[in-house]
């Protein structure tokens, strides 16, 4: 059973993280008796920091190897926030915890006979982490029992468990990368899977993602979610469930100092921070490229070529200029000078560069099975956010389009976006909901100024997203079409359909929110 607790309880953990581990030798490994809740990626150092009056986590480096994370917020109230923690506060853990430079020299072959299969995800468990399935005070190993999970589109996913009652935990999750065929280097692959797993642990510390147990070489263990659902599409900004995915999102936009991509870190920014979606997305018109020559007689081809040709276009001839370029028209340089002072600090809030989920759609939105306290009534509901395969630096407003995008049934290949779009009224108390999480001296600001400040700000903040769910339906668009072409992914999903569908996402909003 997952033990749900509230964010001030982790940010407790996080200020009095405990600096002394006792070492403890076995014949076959070492290990720390350090708590599990307070362990911290080896990278990082620790420190805690006197709270601000802004609810905030940041992070400080001084160079590459030593980042501190810091957590500094008073704003312990009223927190519905899931907690992600274990469920015992006394299990010891091994070198692989939080350590995304630590990988098991194990390979899994997804290919391989389901038993060969099942015996490799078994070694990579106990050699990861034993201690979740020893029996108390024990060596001895109970046997294991592996199941395949549906619904992953970037990964094999597979539960580990144990029906004993003697273990410390029921289940692990086993996540497994389908074969890259594109580039063995990975910051050359569809995704940095060395970035995937820095971040991870990086979360997994800050007690924001699934614990981080560790990785092998084409895969890693975390943390099993169990009593929890995800949500359907309609419920994302629904009046149960849609303020709390505002400060879900929100608060994972507060983590400041997260590092970049390495070849973002490398280019020199002089001009405005463009966030990490340009470089994105240009690499993946590339590897959407690079994969029509190998598949000259699939029978999907001639669709493949006409999506690819189309998205690469709106690209290098609209797209691109209309939002990351300073060109405007003598009309748009109107439009600007009319623009009320709430109006612009709109534009100007939504387009700051943050840390972004850059996939928060329903499936990656967790809710308890049961309310807190068996409270059947409750008119809102606690979440959580995982899956961070294509977190980046980007401006907020990206990824809070791609959440209102992702309320359109795309995932099941049958959206209606006229119908399924958020309402205004919807778009309006996420957006309420998202400024007094991430800015809550703005959101006193236009609350003084009654409803002539809000109004303003919300009708162009809505604006604002709208034009930018452009990006989002471009970007999987072509990510459809390059794990279409990737012959190591073998995941039953119709790639095809659905960057189609994202076509016709693109066009719909282009018609309705840029009047083209």
């Amino acid at each position: 059973m997952l033990l749900w607790s509230f964010l001030e309880g982790a940010r407790a953990r996080l200020k009095n993280r405990s600096t002394t581990t006792t070492t403890t030798t076995t014949t076959t490994t070492t290990t720390s008796t350090k708590k599990e809740d307070d362990v911290s990626p080896p990278f990082l150092s620790s420190s805690s920091s006197s709270p601000t009056s802004t609810p905030r986590l940041s992070c400080s480096s001084s160079n590459s190897e030593s980042t501190t994370f810091i957590s500094n917020s008073n704003d312990n109230n009223d927190i519905k926030e899931l907690d992600f923690t274990t469920t015992s506060s006394s299990l010891s853990y091994s070198n692989h915890r939080n350590n995304p430079n630590h990988i098991a020299p194990i390979y899994v072959d997804i290919h391989a006979a389901p038993s060969i299969r099942d015996a490799q995800i078994r070694n990579a468990v106990q050699t990861i982490c034993y201690y979740h399935f020893s029996k108390q005070e024990e060596e001895e190993i109970l046997e294991l029992q592996v199941k395949q999970l549906g619904g992953g589109l970037s990964n094999h996913l597979y539960v580990v468990s144990s029906s004993s009652s003697e273990t410390t935990t029921s289940s692990v999750l086993v996540r497994i990368h389908p074969p890259d065929t594109f580039s063995s280097d990975s910051s050359s692959s569809l995704i940095n899977r060395e970035y995937e797993n820095k971040i991870m642990a990086i979360l997994s510390s800050l007690h924001m993602a699934p614990c981080y147990y560790g990785r092998f070489i084409n895969g890693r263990i975390e943390q099993f979610l169990e009593d929890v659902r995800p949500l359907r599409h309609d419920e994302v900004l629904s009046e149960k469930f849609g303020g709390e995915v505002a400060r879900a999102l929100g608060g994972l936009h507060l983590v400041s100092g997260i590092p970049r991509h390495e070849e973002e870190e490398k280019e020199v920014v002089e001009e405005e921070d463009m966030g990490e979606v340009v470089g994105t997305i240009e690499k993946w018109m590339q590897m959407a490229q690079s994969v029509l020559p190998y598949n000259q007689k699939h029978a999907d081809l001639e669709r493949v070529v006409n999506i690819t040709s189309f998205l690469e276009r709106e690209w290098e001839e609209w797209l691109y200029p209309s939002l990351f370029t300073s060109t405007t028209s003598e009309e748009e340089k109107q439009k600007e000078e009319n623009k009320n002072v709430y109006s612009e600090k709109a534009t100007s809030f939504l387009r700051q560069v943050v840390f972004t989920h850059m996939d928060c759609q329903s499936l990656n939105i967790l809710t308890p099975l049961s309310p807190p306290n068996n409270d059947n009534n409750n008119t809102t509901a606690t979440v959580k956010l995982i899956d961070f395969e294509y977190a980046s630096h980007n401006r907020r407003v990206i990824d809070i389009a791609n959440t209102f995008c992702g309320c359109c049934a795309m995932i099941n290949l049958c959206p209606n976006y006229s119908k399924e779009y958020p309402s205004c009224e919807l778009q309006d108390d996420f957006l309420r909901a998202y400024v007094g999480k991430v800015a809550p001296a703005l959101a006193m600001e236009l609350d003084e100024e009654e409803e002539e400040g809000w109004s303003v700000f919300l009708q162009q903040a809505r604006m604002e997203v709208g034009k930018h769910t452009l990006i989002s339906h471009l970007l999987y668009g072509v990510w459809s079409i390059v794990q279409w072409g990737n012959e190591g992914c073998d995941i039953d999903f119709d790639y095809v359909r659905y960057a189609e569908l994202r076509m016709e996402g693109y066009l719909y909003f282009k018609k309705r929110f840029w009047g083209i």
